[in-house]
């Protein structure tokens, strides 16, 4: 068990995924007490164990589902056979297993440190969010501007020292105070991956921006994964409410979700 607590202390310094899957009840016959463990990875790799056999295979699966969905999961398995209902087993017990996901780290690269992305940086802070901010100008790369353990550059966005920052888990946002600056900056999130790329700017703007990089050789599918105009539509006007607008569409991202962006108050009156 230790070499298990040990591995997720590891995984989680590392920001990686993972999920642990615990049996917590038992009843009549079963392989493993409540408390058994196991940690599972993308791609199926585990440590330990919560019974073996048909049923450790279906929690593996359950595992590896909810990964995918990134989402923790409660799943009972009956130990009988699969005419009685159950998994394919004869214990004649039930298992419930708590299936706990642990996304990988999320990180929120704002390329513009103006007003906007310093309530951003501000907004971010709040929802426990890495944040790194990247300016040009070098008043505006001030980390006396930013929250406490903000990550503040003096660079510009176009730059390797950028470039090497995005990754699969980072939720980039472009909000420069200069169009070519705007274009260069989504230049090179586009080719790094990012779990998010979004751009502030009018449809005027960002239909000429997405013009130019058209000609430079992306791809429409490449293009179409670029949130611009960005943000959900709450007739946001001031910069602490772009800000809020841009988070929420964020975190409506990584959670997965596929409701409309609706209020809480017409989710509940429907």
């Amino acid at each position: 068990m230790s070499n298990i607590y040990m591995q997720i202390a590891e995984l989680a310094q590392a920001g990686r995924e993972f999920a642990l899957a615990t049996v917590i009840a038992t009843s009549g016959s079963s392989p493993r007490e409540a408390a058994a463990k196991m940690l599972i990875l993308p791609g199926g790799e585990r440590t330990g164990s919560v019974g073996g056999g048909r049923l450790e295979k279906l929690v593996l699966q359950d595992g590896a589902e909810a990964l995918a969905a990134g989402k923790s999961v409660l799943r009972q398995y009956r130990l009988e056979a699969e005419h009685e209902g159950g998994i394919g087993m004869v214990c004649g017990g039930d298992v419930d297993v708590f299936i706990e996901v642990h996304p990988a780290a999320r990180t929120l690269l704002v390329c513009g440190g103006g007003h906007v992305g310093q309530a951003l940086a501000f907004a971010a802070a709040q929802a426990g969010m890495p944040v790194t901010v990247v300016d040009s100008r070098k008043e505006f790369a001030d980390p006396a501007r930013f929250p406490a353990g903000t990550q503040v550059l003096h660079a510009n966005p176009d730059g390797e020292e950028v470039a090497s920052l995005v990754g699969e888990n980072t939720y980039a946002v472009v909000l420069t105070h200069d169009h070519a600056l705007d274009l260069a900056a989504l230049r090179n999130l586009l080719r790094r991956g990012a779990a998010y790329a979004g751009m502030i700017g009018s449809r005027r703007k960002v239909k000429a921006i997405m013009a130019k990089l058209k000609e430079q050789g992306f791809e429409d599918k490449e293009l179409a994964q670029v949130h611009t105009p960005i943000g959900l539509d709450i007739g946001a006007e001031t910069p602490a409410e772009i800000a809020v607008s841009i988070l929420a569409e964020i975190i409506r991202h990584y959670r997965k979700s596929d409701t409309p962006p609706e209020s809480m108050r017409e989710k509940f009156d429907a």
